[in-house]
């Protein structure tokens, strides 16, 4: 039988009994009346009964305490007086008893007998919520004697089934106890969402549990973050130089071919391909024909390292601000623009070691050929690639954000004066470039839970004190400066 609201067992209510009635009940038996808007009433012999206000006023609450026969006095908001007498007999212990056993119900380790006239309760208790259930019967029952303890074998088997609970759900740091006649709570969480989730487990294991737990301070993340762009653009020049273009070098033709291949792997600088034939005419004329094709290109932009608190917000510049002069109808004021290579990440650990990254990143460069201008002022524009997004990864697993485009398309014209303008014969006098840029920015973060102590957090600290120590000495008196 589960856990009952006693007074819903035990409490008979009854309509308004006529002035001068007698009210009858049991020892330890409760009784409610209703009799409207009560502002205050009085009992004899409180030993023989208890009489509370229930029900916003309306109602009271007789209680039988002990044997005998009292009076009880009403006076109503109207200014009425009633008056009863209230008549408490012994009960019968094996009517007791059945009441007693009905409240009970079939909780293991409690026995109910009658010894004389009275009704003890012996044994004990395997749960704590069963104890509990026993001290509220007998204090609806004065006459009832109990001898029920709770048993110490049932607070282990219940901090060990708790235990179990909290690993199931994660929360290996906390672990459930038995202190003297009470189980606790230890340990620590990492969020005060999961001091709530706690709260709820422990309330659905029907214990009742003193909760020590503390809030631990929280994990920190390293997140390495590499900005690579990629271009796979063209350059090509073709055609005649003139004679400034282009010095001689001797008597004779000459000609000169190269191949740069790729260089495997990311480096901070700029690796290309590219193919190239000059050929010269001889010192007799200083014209050249040449043909140059260049393609491709990467190169690292940047490569920050930032370190911060679990669900707490990392933020890194790699640029400048540029004024932007902003025009009211009475004032005028100055604003400053952020361009560059902006990051804004929030990683956030959990306990299996998953991290979710809230990624905001934007890359912008000033490009006065979109500016505009108002109230005499230039004010510069910006050319942006963003992204945002929130991706969930396991420790040391990067994320790679890709397909920021941008593309752009140039032609340069170089010739001779006059004669680089004549029909047909003025391609002999002149050369052209055609610049094609097609680049696609890519971000690689990998984050990394870092303890205080771990191999990665050793490494960043003698990186730091090599670089200042660097610093420090280039700046030092040296015999070889």
């Amino acid at each position: 039988m589960g856990s009952l609201p006693l007074l819903a067992v035990l409490l008979a209510t009854a309509a308004a009994p006529p002035e001068g009635a007698v009210i009858a009940l049991g020892v330890g038996q409760q009784k409610v009346i209703q009799l409207g808007n009560v502002a205050r009433v009085a009992i004899g012999e409180p030993e023989i009964a208890d009489v509370k206000q229930v029900g916003g006023g309306s109602e009271l609450l007789i209680t039988g305490m002990g044997e005998g026969r009292t009076s009880l006095l009403v006076w109503r908001a109207n200014g009425t007086r009633l008056s009863y007498a209230v008549v408490v007999r012994r009960q019968d212990p094996k009517e007791l008893v059945s009441e007693i056993r009905a409240l009970l119900g079939d909780r293991e380790g409690v026995q109910v007998r009658i010894v004389g006239e009275r009704v003890v309760l012996e044994g004990e208790t395997l749960t704590g919520d069963d104890y509990d259930r026993v001290q509220q019967v007998v204090q609806l029952y004065p006459s009832v004697k109990s001898f029920v303890r709770p048993s110490g074998n049932a607070k282990r088997l219940a901090a060990e089934a708790l235990n179990r609970v909290l690993q199931r759900n994660g929360l290996a740091a906390v672990f459930a106890t038995v202190l003297g006649n009470a189980l606790a709570l230890e340990g620590s969480v990492d969020s005060k969402e999961d001091l709530r989730r706690l709260e709820l487990l422990t309330r659905a294991a029907a214990e009742k549990v003193e909760n020590l737990v503390t809030i631990s301070a929280k994990r920190m993340i390293l997140v390495e973050v590499d900005f690579v762009e990629a271009s796979s653009g063209s350059s090509k020049a073709v055609g005649i130089k003139p004679p400034s273009a282009f010095v001689s070098t001797g008597d004779g033709a000459s000609a000169t071919v190269s191949i740069v291949r790729p260089i495997p792997g990311l480096d901070s600088g700029q690796t290309q391909k590219s193919a190239s034939l000059t050929v010269n005419a001889g010192a007799a004329t200083d014209f050249s024909a040449a043909a140059r094709f260049d393609q491709g290109a990467v190169r690292v932009l940047s490569r920050p390292r930032l370190v911060c608190a679990s669900g707490e917000k990392a933020e890194f510049l790699a640029g400048g601000e540029i004024p932007v002069v902003m025009v009211t109808q009475n004032q005028s004021a100055v604003e400053f623009k952020k361009f560059g290579i902006l990051l804004h990440i929030t990683p956030t650990a959990d306990r299996a070691g998953h991290i979710t990254v809230e990624i905001h990143a934007e890359v912008s460069d000033v490009d006065r050929s979109i500016s505009a201008r108002a109230n005499g002022f230039d004010l510069p524009g910006l050319r942006v690639r963003e992204v945002k997004t929130n991706v969930t990864v396991n420790d040391g697993e990067t994320i790679i954000l890709s397909g920021l485009y941008n593309s752009a398309e140039d032609k340069e014209v170089s010739k001779v004066p006059l004669l680089g303008h004549l029909p047909i014969l003025g391609e002999l006098f002149k050369s052209r470039s055609f610049i094609e840029r097609r680049t696609e920015l890519a971000i690689y973060v990998t984050p990394r839970l870092l303890a205080p102590a771990s191999e990665k957090a050793k490494e960043m600290i003698d990186g730091a004190r090599k670089l200042y120590k660097d610093a420090e000495d280039s700046v030092s008196f040296s015999m070889f400066d």
